[in-house]
This record gives C-alpha cells, structure tokens and sequence, in this order.
C-alpha cells in the first residue's frame, strides 16, 4: 500500500476513535468530572482518603473506544488526587504544621510562599466577605502577593465633584469600607483574574483536578490507595459501567450502538517463568517472586564512600550498613571493603545542586568506584544527587533513604546488591533452561525507547527520551543514552545519532554485527498507537537505518528488524486473577542488504 493511503487511512481510523470517544462521553459528561479521559464523582463520606499536604483521593473510570477486529470500549478504574475544598488559612497552618499556630504572628517568608505558590497556583479560588454574600466570586490564582499590611494599592475616591487618588492597604480597604477586620493580616494576598486583582479571605473552590505532579508522600498514599485485589477492580470496573449507563443515551442509541454489560472473554495462555541462572545453581520463581543466589559474575568494591544527607541519621547505623554490605556481598559474590569513608553534610531544603556537586568531585578525586548517598525520606534531594552525578561530575552513585538504613535486614541489603553489582557492570543471573530464547544464541541487539515528559503544570522542563541498547550475548547489560528535547515532543528526535553510537558501541563490545535488532518503543499512547505504527515509524527508525549500512562498510550486511510498540493491557482470568499485560503491536521489516 503507497506511504500516503497508509497515512490517510491511520487517520480516518483515528477521526473514528475520536468520534467514538465523543459519542459515548455524550451522556455523562455532565454528571462528572472530567479530566482528559477519565471522569470522577465526588467520594462518599466513607470513601474519603487524605493524601496528604491538601489533597483527597478521588475515583472515577477512564473510557476509551477502539476500533480493532470489532469495535470495543476499553473501561479500567481511574485515581485523581483534588484539592479539599478548605479554606487558604488552614492551607496555611496545615503547610507549617511544625510551628502551628505561630505562623500568623509574622509575614510568611519566601519559602513559605514558595511553597504555598506551589500548591495554590492555578487552581480556582472562592472570595467572599462574611456575612456579604453579595461579594462572593471565583477567581483563578495567578501568584502568592505579600501581606495584607504590606500590599497597597491606589483607590480613587469621589470628594463632592472631585476625584482624589488614596494610597491604601488591603487590611486598611477592608476595614473602613467593607466594616471588616482581618483576624490574620499577616497572611498573603493572592493576585487573581486576568487583571491585577488583590484578594484574601480565599476557599479552594471545589471539584478540581490536580494537574499537577504529587509529591513523594501523596504518590505513597495514592499507590496504598489504588492497590486492590482483582476481584474488587473487577467490580468497580463494572459499576462504573452501570453508573455511566451508556445504552440510555439517545445519542448512542440513534447511532445503533449498545455496550455489553459484561467483558469480553479472550483465549489466553501462561507461560511458565524462565529459569535464572545463578553461580552453579538455578532458580525458577514462583508467583514472580524468588531469593537470589550467588550472583554468575560477582565484582569487586573497594574503594567505596557513604554520603549522609540525612540529619537524623548516625555514624553507628552508617557503620552496620557497611558491615552488613560486606557480610552479604561476600554470600552473594560481591568483595566488598568493609569501612567505607563516611561524610556528614546536612543539605537545606533550598540547598543548590553545586553543593553536592562541590562533595563529589571530592570523592571522584579520591578516586571512589561508587558513591552511597542516604538522602531524607522526603523532599528533591535525590533528583539533585543524581542529577550533579551523572550529569555533572560522572561518578556511580546509590542512593538510600534513611528509613531504610534504620530498618535494615538481609532482602534489603540483597536489593541493594542487585543494583550495586549491576553498576559495577556485574551479571546477577541470565535466562537458561528450556524458556531460554533461541535468538540469544546469535548475535542481537535489544533495544528499548521512550520519552518521559513533564507534568502538565511543568511548561519550561523539557522532555527526556532515552535509548536503552543491550551489548552482551545474554541481554542482561545495556548501554544508556539520552536526549533533552521539546517538552510533550512524542517522536525521539535524535534517534540518528543515538542508534549510530549504539551500533558502534555493540560492535566494539561483540566484535560482531548484530543479525537481528528488536526495537521496543513505549510510552506511546492509545489515541497514538495507530498513528505511530504507520506514519512515525519512517520518521524514527529510517533515518539511523541509513546510517547504520554507512557504518558498516562491508559489501553486504544482512540483518532483520522487529520495531515493537507497546500498549498496556489489564486481563482477569476465570479464577479472578488480574494478569497487567503488554500487548505487543509488531512490524517485521525482513532484511535490509547494502550492496
């Protein structure tokens, strides 16, 4: 089929699932809230989950329509932290909870603030004077102001036929012409509307989605929340179907459509899990679940360094850390020097990420192989760790956070040995036994992509697309590359050059040119799943697939490529099981031969 019918026919089948999608969110649209896909009723009294930090728990249903062998509507449970409809001054005092009530003895400073802007831009915000229902509005934060006492503004009087300009406080407005005192004039004023408004005495309006990224503690809350049995998701999933009640639409109905109030049964088969090759032993999991053995190529650490970040944390629990490292590295194959160099530095909240860098450089100097930082149960440190590791100074770090130092035991520090190995460019275990593909026995590149993006309050961080390319016969390490690009941008728009160093690098590892590449690209949404299979399938692969028969300058380079997309899928067996599965959309492009 011509490049351009397969085009034009991805998005007449996109314009259809658009359609569809309308169709069927006719009826209820009204009935709910709605964020993106997803729709949420407000929780019952007993329903009510606190996430922490001003947030609720809300559940609702997510709904799509696909168009596959036949039409089918894709239905799953959805979770959505709201902001309680509270008023800002118990925002306030719940924000600094440490020193209660004496945060409105003086003006919020600028972390405060910061803090505050955070939680309360952009949402939507109800003003009202007490007892003058007449003032009542709803106003959209734009950003925190100073105090009441502090923030002045110009009010134009009538004197007789005169006007006269006065330069007045918000308190002061309050006080001589709305006949209202401020309890808390200390608190902040908020600069609202598409002009420059000034107001206090604000409510979070209610029925509002987070469009925001929660934080350590509210994503911890939200997954204990969210995790629940087969049978109960099962369950939900079909009462969100009767609650929706498409079938008394009129709209479906006059396009000859009804929805079953059942799933759709499919044939299915489970594959038994692959063996795991250890140190002269196998494991076989059970239930996904498994104790490892002595790693097949253990390493060697000796020159090793603890970072404590963490405050609370002491030497005596740094010091049985590392001794435990050693007892169980020597269990599992991993030589590990038991007294590491340990540094104290207490790290602010608003610390800059050139302070960590500072220390790094330091051990990077003494010549340190791996770098241990224990970071606080909460807060940025660890993206700031990382960030002045890999990006700035280019040395191995493992982070842990301090709860886990005080509530160590022998799967803990396993764990963490799995990691440390891996980065000192180990191999745990390999795939043997009879599930051991036969395609490892030759040589293949494994190749996974995708792009991270910013959450939707995020406008100036740029997106993250990152190429993961397997080098070692067995496919257990990969070589990493990254790119910085247009924030939301899907397309991996240095794929060229990233796949030109990663064939050089295979063929440096191997000797060898790779016979078959396996390409799984996620990240890829539903709505985009047949769009990238047709059209932005020749934008990424083609252009390094050109590049790669100039790099290998032989008379004839055979090779085969699979490029993979992946969905994700949620299956119930008969016995009530739930099975998260990816469905696997593949291209096999044959051979590509340079004459």
């Amino acid at each position: 089929m011509p490049q351009h019918s397969q085009q034009q026919q991805s998005q007449q089948q996109s314009q259809s699932n658009m359609t569809l999608d309308d169709m069927m969110m006719h009826n209820f649209i009204q009935r709910f809230v709605a964020v993106g896909r997803s729709f949420f009723t407000p929780p019952q009294q007993e329903q009510i989950v606190d996430l922490g930090d001003g947030l609720e728990l809300r559940y609702g249903f997510y709904q799509s329509a696909i168009l596959g062998w036949k039409p089918f509507l894709n239905v799953d449970v959805a979770h959505k932290g709201f902001p309680k409809p509270e008023n800002l001054i118990k925002v306030i005092r719940d924000q600094n909870a440490t020193i209660g009530d004496r945060v409105f003895d003086k003006e919020l400073d600028n972390w405060q603030k910061e803090s505050l802007q955070k939680y309360i831009g952009g949402l939507k915000v109800e003003y009202e004077i007490p007892n003058q229902p007449d003032s009542k509005r709803t106003y959209k934060v734009n950003r925190v102001l100073g105090s009441s006492i502090n923030q002045r503004f110009d009010l134009v009087e009538k004197v007789g036929d005169a006007q006269r300009t006065k330069n007045i406080s918000v308190g002061q407005y309050l006080h001589q012409y709305k006949n209202f005192r401020l309890r808390y004039p200390n608190m902040p004023c908020l600069h609202v509307g598409p002009s420059q408004r000034n107001i206090f005495l604000c409510t979070i309006a209610k029925g509002q989605a987070l469009a925001k990224k929660l934080n350590e503690n509210q994503t911890a809350s939200m997954v204990r929340s969210a995790a629940q049995p087969a049978d109960v998701r099962k369950r939900k999933i079909l009462e969100a179907i009767r609650m929706a009640d498409f079938n008394s639409d009129p709209c479906v109905r006059d396009f000859g459509i009804s929805i079953a109030d059942r799933f759709t049964p499919v044939s299915g088969r489970i594959l038994n899990p692959p063996v795991l090759l250890y140190d002269k032993e196998e494991k076989r999991p059970l239930k996904a679940v498994w104790r490892a053995g002595k790693f097949l190529k253990g390493t060697s650490l000796r020159n090793w360094c603890i970072l404590n970040l963490d405050f609370r944390t002491r030497e005596d629990s740094l010091m049985k850390f590392a001794r435990e490292m050693e007892k169980i590295g020597r269990e599992v194959g991993v030589s590990i020097h038991p007294q590491p160099n340990i540094k104290h530095l207490v790290i602010k909240p608003s610390a800059r990420k050139e302070e960590i860098v500072k220390e790094l450089e330091v051990y990077k100097d003494f010549g340190a192989e791996l770098i241990v930082v224990v970071i606080p149960d909460n807060g940025e440190t660890y993206g700031r760790v990382k960030q002045a590791a890999e990006l700035v100074v280019g040395i191995l770090t493992q982070c842990v956070k301090a709860k886990t130092i005080y509530r160590l035991s022998v799967a803990t520090v396993s764990n963490i040995l799995l990691k440390v190995n891996s980065k000192l460019n180990g191999v745990n275990h390999t795939i043997g036994g009879p599930e051991e593909p036969m395609v490892l026995k030759r040589p293949v590149m494994i190749v996974g992509a995708d792009v991270t993006h910013p959450s939707p309050d995020q406008n100036h961080i740029p997106s993250v697309a990152a190429v993961a390319a397997s080098h070692v016969p067995k496919a257990f390490q990969y070589n990493m590359l990254w790119r910085l690009q247009p924030a939301r941008k899907e397309i991996i728009e240095d794929l060229e050059n990233i796949m030109r160093k990663q064939l050089l690098f295979f063929l440096k590892r191997t000797n060898h040119k790779p016979e078959k590449i396996f390409f799984y690209r996620d990240g890829v949404s539903e709505g985009q799943f047949s769009q990238f299979k047709l059209l932005d399938f020749g934008i990424e692969l083609l252009p390094w697939l050109r590049c790669s028969l100039i790099i290998f300058q032989s008379t004839c380079w055979n090779f085969a490529i699979a490029f993979a997309v992946v969905a994700y899928f949620s299956f119930f067996t008969l016995n009530q099981r739930l099975y998260n599965c990816y469905l696997v959309s593949t291209l096999n492009f044959g051979k590509y031969v340079k004459f």
